[in-house]
């Protein structure tokens, strides 16, 4: 079967997250990025 690329966001109160991470069913996630930014005021 063929794998999926998923992106999950995770916006908080002084950063956001994004995680990229590769799939397959019946398989574990592989992460394939991650990247985390500070807001600024």
């Amino acid at each position: 079967m063929a794998r999926m690329r998923l992106g999950v966001v995770d916006v908080g109160s002084s950063t956001v997250h994004l995680l990229v991470v590769d799939v397959r069913p019946g398989g574990h996630p592989t992460p394939d990025s991650s990247r985390t930014v500070g807001l600024g005021r």
